[in-house]
């Protein structure tokens, strides 16, 4: 076993080469230790370590400091700490069971993580402001976490592989936060957001769209604050989503693109809430939940066999509904007064393809429901309690 040391201080006595600020290590074989330690300003540090069980410990201090690390290999750990702003950190690992831990502290720093193989694990820590991380997973069975203190990070995250899983935590405003998966199976992305005017952005793809590519993918995401946005795009098959909003005039969008199985539940606590939610495929099904008042719901189904369930309580809440194709069940329940259940651009709702069910029942003062049926061997059942209800259903 070696072990390799690096010092080096702006503010000791001068070496050759010192206001350059650059240091290169290289080691290869078998457990071999690097530790660098850099302070002061505009300092550069390059490491590379080929070979099993290899160790990087890397301190950087102050100002626009840059780090390139790379490790090829199996078992090995990297360390690295940035304090200052403007620093850059970008991290390669090549093998399986790697890790790495990065911790940036203040303004406006940058990491990069590459994780290339399976049983790996990153975790990417960064506390200050106008802060990004991205994360790239090319392998199997890895996990990535970034956590985010401060306001107008960004977290960044890419999969392309199987029993992967990224987290981003963020905490603060302004914040935003990034997770796809290309091509996989089983992978999860977790997203949890505590602040204001926080963003959220999850996709799932089929590579050169066979629909065969993205299966068992899981999504889960959390926003509490106000004016959050949260925006989920999926294709493939058995796909799932958790999406929880709590407070004031938030906003979801999700989408399921072809195929299908896709199970998906979302909730809003608080007023003047949005949720749309478009489905194509087969066999999907959504369950939502709205409390508060002033809060929407759009849903356009077009799939075949999906099932819908959505319950909303307060007052001056809606629904639009679209339902098309084969097969589809809605049950709508609203309780709380002035509240609508009606079509996509407002007037009445539409119902149609065939062997189609939409229940809805209203519990409340002022409530609307019309609707329009086109569909053939399908029925429409409401019923409305309390004072001052309205319910047209026409049939052709």
């Amino acid at each position: 076993m070696c072990s390799l040391t690096l010092k080096k201080s702006n503010l000791a006595v001068a070496i050759s080469l010192a206001t350059l600020a650059s240091a290169a290590l290289s080691s290869a074989a078998f457990a071999n230790t690097a530790d660098l330690e850099q302070i002061g300003t505009a300092n550069q540090a390059t490491l590379t370590q080929i070979g099993v069980a290899q160790s990087i410990l890397a301190t950087q201090l102050n100002v626009e400091n840059q780090l390139s690390a790379t490790q090829a290999g199996e078992g090995s750990d990297l360390i690295t700490l940035q304090d200052g702003y403007q620093n850059d950190a970008v991290t390669w690992q090549q093998g399986d069971s790697n890790s790495l831990a990065l911790t940036q502290l203040g303004l406006f720093n940058f990491a990069d993580y590459y994780l290339i193989g399976s049983g790996g694990s990153g975790f990417i820590l960064q506390q200050g402001t106008d802060n990004q991380a991205v994360a790239e997973i090319y392998g199997d069975g890895s996990v990535i976490e970034i956590e985010q203190f401060g306001s107008d990070n960004a977290a960044d995250a890419y999969i392309d592989g199987d029993n992967n899983g990224f987290s981003a935590y963020q905490s603060g405003n302004l914040n935003q936060s990034w997770g796809m998966v290309d091509f996989g199976y089983d992978n999860s992305i977790t997203t949890w957001q505590s602040g204001q005017e926080n963003y959220s952005d999850v996709t799932i793809l089929n590579r050169l769209g066979s629909g065969t590519d993205s299966i068992d993918n899981h999504i889960y995401v959390v926003q509490d604050g106000d004016r959050n946005v949260s925006n989920i795009l999926m294709r493939g098959i058995g796909n799932d989503v958790q999406s929880y909003q709590y407070g004031l005039d938030n906003n979801v969008d999700i989408e399921q693109r072809y195929y299908g199985g896709t199970y998906i539940f979302s909730m809003q606590d608080g007023s003047e809430n949005d949720l749309q939610l478009e489905v194509r495929g087969v066999n999907n099904s959504y369950s939502g939940y709205q409390a508060g008042n002033e809060n929407s719901v759009e849903l356009d189904m077009f799939s075949n066999r999906g099932d819908v369930t959505v319950e909303q309580g307060g007052q001056f809440n809606s629904l639009s509904l679209l339902l098309s194709n084969l097969d589809n069940h809605a049950y709508i329940t609203q309780f709380g007064d002035s509240n609508r259940v009606e079509g996509l651009s407002g007037g009445a709702l539409e119902m149609g393809g065939s062997d189609g069910l939409l229940n809805v029942f209203q519990n409340g003062m002022g409530n609307l429901v019309q609707g329009i049926q086109l569909s053939d061997s399908s029925s429409i059942s409401v019923t409305q309690i309390g004072n001052m209800n309205t319910a047209v259903v026409a049939q052709y």
